[in-house]
């Protein structure tokens, strides 16, 4: 199921050792039937989040172009989000539509962003500045532009694993869990790209 929801060929093969039944779902058939339920998703969005989060899968980021200097118009968050691998394979009407409702925040230095347990009621995308990553386990790191916060917590409806911390002024796109739904649910294509 992860290979066709990929769009990539099977890397194993299954070979039944007794005689066994199975129920086939074409490619076409399963993007048909989540494009169709948006409860079922919705479910697999927020299944492929808590798994990615449950086995600490990296992250990909892509630093914005350092020309944005200036408040976000919504040609330049709609180029933000299209560099997001999530949404590389989008339609562009659900992502205008998500570009559309995203806002631009900031934090000053030393901001406490997110703190590790609190409810992920947003994504963010940072777009300038340096952040501090404080884990539970003692651990830290320096995140910069590109990195998304929140990402896999708000779409699993999780807390945040880690406090995040402003190390300079930090500049963001953000948008809410709320807004990210309400996308899926009316553009399911940005969904099955997700």
């Amino acid at each position: 199921a992860l290979e066709v929801l990929a769009g990539r060929h099977s890397v194993t093969a299954a070979v039944a050792a007794i005689e066994t039944r199975t129920l086939h779902l074409s490619t076409a058939d399963l993007i048909e039937v989540l494009e169709d339920n948006v409860g079922v998703l919705l479910s697999v969005v927020r299944e492929f989040a808590r798994r990615m989060l449950a086995v600490a899968v990296p992250t990909v980021t892509r630093p914005p172009p350092p020309s944005l200097g200036g408040p976000l118009g919504l040609v330049e968050r709609l180029i933000l989000l299209r560099q997001q691998v999530p949404f590389i394979g989008a339609r562009l009407q659900g992502l205008a539509t998500l570009a559309h409702a995203s806002e631009e925040v900031s934090w000053p230095t030393g901001a406490v962003v997110v703190r590790a347990g609190e409810l992920a009621l947003a994504s963010s995308l940072e777009i300038a500045g340096r952040l501090r990553e404080c884990r539970a386990d003692g651990k830290s790191r320096e995140l910069g532009p590109g990195q998304l916060i929140g990402g896999l917590e708000t779409l699993a409806g999780v807390g945040h694993g880690a406090t995040l911390e402003a190390l300079t002024p930090v500049r963001a796109l953000a948008t809410s869990a709320t807004t990210i739904f309400d996308v899926l649910e009316d553009h399911p294509d940005v969904g099955v790209s997700m």
